[in-house]
């Protein structure tokens, strides 16, 4: 069974572009490719960013949380480049506006807090039974709960070790640690007690019954033999070849030829009984062959001109396998060559077959792609970068240490890279000289980690084009993340920017976002108002003495969603504030969680406000009727009230 050739789609960049022109077209071109990159690193996500706009371009406008996880990504990406139409897509569940990464029974994607709490409503802990978050597993395989679990008495590490020396006695116990320890990171304990476990309740684990382990017992078997330690590799249950038992099929631990088979079924493109490599939007399986002719996977090659399958993208465009040329060169590792070599450039050339292999570091002692082979053996590409063989003099500075990239160390890059991204034309605008000298002033590395994200060059671009100065009132324009945290705390240890009570400047800008969930506009000015005079105002007090801790800005956001989500419910239910009654208020308390209390704080300052009813002031604050028909006679104000009413004590 065979199809026609596929045409090459439009590239996916091209195809958000003409999307983003007919939403809106007062941005650029050129920021909206920007935004695309800082949304979707990889091709595949700028595939379905393109293929989800196509379908429906109002997801970048309704807010609605559907569709891809990159639309959200790339919605704030959007936003903070200066995007006026596009709207952040609101959890269904509790409607804030993070990062929806997971998906609801219903399709519609919520946040990471969300479907926790929906899977700990599902799920209870073994010992306590109580619905809560699960925080690890029992040996037997049981949830349980955070406040529930403990780890076992010992050295998990020492008892596996012991484990391995009674079946292989003459081992060397230290290189049976360290190939212990190269198997799970460290300190994570609790992973060493699952691997001991697995090795307790399988005796024959380590004599030849290995594929009834977990992946890493087999990756311990795998470091135990390759450091000369005499344990049974396992055979694959199906072949009886003793091979990488790397998939599980039926239950046990199976090599990778084995699986493809039971994963095999007829190519919908060339119609033969092959392995599934990836199917298409309609589940039609495809093979690995025909795969790589699929519409999004072909190109037309700038050289031949012809439709073939992507060999390699380059500046001057695509070229196909045909056309493109890697470099010859024989192979540092295993000798054999020429060969084609994507690393040439590094002095430590691989070919393909060399560049797929595991072997066992030298300096870690883990079983981890090798980057470079020494007299002594193989180093993974962590070990290599510390180690002085890699070393050489940088060619601007003179220092000795692993270059970053054209002969240049990490601290020049980092220079040269900070210096370009707050430039324009060669020039910096006055006044970020000190941000400069703020960035290079920290470590190197870290530094250029930052600079890849987006959302700092999106800081570092605002810097440079002038948008945003570097005050305090500028950082609080941009969209908050934790670049901008990082760059604001740098700016204020260095003296460039004064020091202010990040915690209550952050509580600040929360309630004037939260708040514009209420539809009413006296309703909204009145929680805005309750918010800064009974909440604000007395944390601004405080914050003169000692910093607003975290558990206060807990409990003023606590009262404050609680307000919001009061009003939210009075507008859908066809009342409002000055309509309400004690009814009102027991269903709604009636229909949520504990969280709904926190809404009393609110309802008693607008009630001395004369905001609420007589009949539910009688009730929420204990007062007899008479007291509170006076109260809110008298506007509310307490010296009018007192001279014609006698002071009672309300119970609280």
């Amino acid at each position: 069974m065979t199809t026609a050739p596929a045409v090459p789609l439009p590239e996916p960049d091209d195809i958000v572009v003409s999307v983003m022109a007919g939403i809106e077209p007062d941005l650029a071109e050129e920021v909206v490719r920007q935004a695309v990159a800082d949304a979707a690193a990889s091709r595949a996500k700028r595939r379905r960013l393109a293929r989800a706009l196509t379908d429906d371009p109002d997801l970048l406008m309704s807010g609605h949380p559907e569709g891809p996880a990159v639309i959200g990504d790339f919605v704030r990406a959007l936003l903070a480049h200066g995007s006026r139409r596009a709207v952040l897509p609101k959890c269904p569940e509790c409607g804030s506006t993070k990062k929806l990464t997971s998906l609801r029974a219903d399709g519609k994607r919520i946040c990471q807090p969300c479907d926790h709490r929906i899977r700990a409503s599902s799920l209870s802990c073994v010992e306590c039974s109580r619905p809560a978050r699960i925080y690890r597993r029992t040996r037997t395989g049981e949830a349980i709960c955070r406040d529930c679990f403990t780890l076992p008495d010992g050295d998990p590490v020492d008892l596996i070790t012991a484990a391995v020396n009674a079946v292989a006695q003459d081992a060397d116990p230290a290189a049976v640690r360290r190939a212990v320890e190269s198997v799970a990171p460290v300190g994570n304990v609790y992973l060493m007690f699952r691997l001991l476990w697995k090795i307790e309740d399988t005796p024959g684990l380590l004599t030849g019954e290995g594929a009834k382990g977990s992946a890493r017992a087999a990756r311990l078997i795998t470091a135990l033999t390759d450091a000369g330690v005499s344990v049974t590799a396992p055979a694959c249950p199906c072949c009886g070849e003793v091979r990488p038992l790397s998939h599980v099929l039926n239950g046990s631990r199976c090599c990778l030829t084995c699986y493809r088979k039971s994963n095999s079924a007829p190519c919908g493109h060339c119609g033969k009984e092959r392995a599934v490599a990836t199917r298409r939007e309609d589940g039609t399986p495809l093979c690995s062959v025909c795969m790589r002719h699929e519409a999004d996977r072909v190109i037309t090659c700038v050289l031949c001109d012809r439709v073939r399958p992507i060999g390699r993208r380059t500046k001057d465009g695509p070229l196909c396998r045909a056309c493109f040329r890697p470099t010859l060169r024989i192979c540092s590792f295993c000798g054999k060559g020429p060969r084609r070599c994507y690393r040439a450039a590094t002095g430590m050339p691989r070919c393909d077959t060399c560049s797929r292999a595991r072997r066992t570091c030298l300096g870690c002692g883990k079983n981890k792609h090798a980057a470079a082979r020494t007299e002594d053996g193989h180093l993974c590409e962590t070990c290599w970068q510390k180690n002085p063989i890699s070393f050489n003099p940088c060619r601007l500075c003179g220092t000795v240490e692993y270059l970053h990239s054209y002969g240049r160390c990490h601290s020049c890059v980092h220079d040269q890279q900070v210096r370009q991204a707050l430039s324009r034309d060669g020039a910096m605008r006055p006044g970020l000289q000190p941000v400069h000298d703020v960035l290079v002033a920290g470590g190197a590395k870290a530094g250029l980690s930052w600079l890849e994200r987006p959302s700092a060059r999106t800081i570092l671009d605002a810097l440079a084009d002038g948008t945003c100065p570097p005050t305090h009132e500028g950082l609080d324009a941009l969209l908050p993340n934790k670049s901008v945290a990082f760059l604001r705390a740098a700016l204020v240890t260095a003296g460039v920017l004064p020091a202010r009570d990040e915690r209550f400047a952050a509580l600040e800008q929360w309630i004037a976002s939260a708040t514009e969930a209420v539809p009413d506009d006296g309703e909204r000015k009145l929680v805005r108002r309750f918010a800064t005079w009974h909440h604000l105002r007395r944390l601004r007090r405080q914050a003169a003495k000692k910093p607003v801790t975290s558990t206060q800005a807990t409990a003023v956001r606590a009262s404050i969603r609680a307000a919001v989500a009061l009003l939210i419910w009075l507008g859908e239910h066809g009342t409002d504030l000055q309509h309400c009654t004690k009814v009102h208020l027991d269903e709604w308390i009636d229909g949520g969680t504990t969280t709904r209390y926190d809404a009393r704080g609110f309802l008693e300052c607008i009630g001395l406000s004369t905001q609420l009813p007589a009949a539910v002031l009688t009730e929420l604050l204990g007062i007899s009727p008479e007291t509170a028909t006076a109260w809110t006679q008298e506007g509310g104000h307490w010296a009018r009230y007192a001279a014609t009413v006698p002071a009672k004590s309300t119970s609280r």
